[in-house]
């Protein structure tokens, strides 16, 4: 990737944005396989009230390219924009979503889903979303952030401790263990 800090930029996404956030979202829930989801998920994330909204998701670009992506939102949001978006799987999928698990708490604000693909990870684009995800949680007034990284994936949470984040202890989410991480802000 050749660019300088003048070509990047993190823009609020539109719902024009939907399928490049949904290939996002799958890319951050490690779904390798994108092609038989992709269509489904591109839907909800056309929605306003749904947990991958366009509304709640923000894009770097570099020289005018889409690079990565980062939705975020009030944990307090999360109950409700839950429920809606795994009701639409499930009506989709045939399958039971209903207990996938708790990511976070109403009083503070969360960062879903983050990814980079992959010929721009490396180059400090997905540190540059998260900051720009704490402004945005501090201009709300929240004083807590928080996160979850699979639990085996320690290259991840080591990454998050350098960018602030530190372990408060571990839940179970779509039958994996992960870190929950917060940061004061």
């Amino acid at each position: 990737m050749k660019s300088s800090k003048t070509d990047i930029v993190i823009l609020p996404a539109t719902a024009q944005d939907a399928p490049f956030i949904a290939r996002n979202i799958l890319d951050a829930m490690g779904v390798k396989e994108i092609s038989g989801m992709h269509k489904e998920l591109t839907e909800i994330c056309r929605k306003e009230d749904t947990l991958y909204s366009w509304k709640r998701t923000y894009i770097v670009q570099v020289g005018g390219t889409p690079a990565g992506s980062l939705t975020s939102y009030d944990g307090a949001m999360y109950k409700e924009l839950k429920d809606r978006t795994f009701s639409i799987i499930s009506a989709k999928t045939g399958e039971d979503y209903s207990e996938v698990g708790e990511e976070t708490r109403p009083d503070e604000y969360y960062l879903d889903s983050l990814a980079i693909i992959p010929e721009y990870r490396f180059h400090h684009l997905g540190s540059l979303l998260i900051d720009n995800a704490l402004h945005i949680a501090q201009g709300l007034g929240f004083t807590l952030v928080s996160l979850i990284a699979e639990k085996d994936k320690v290259w991840l949470q080591h990454y998050y401790e350098s960018l602030g984040f530190y372990a408060d202890g571990e839940l179970l989410f779509f039958g994996h263990q992960y870190v929950r991480m917060i940061q004061e802000i």
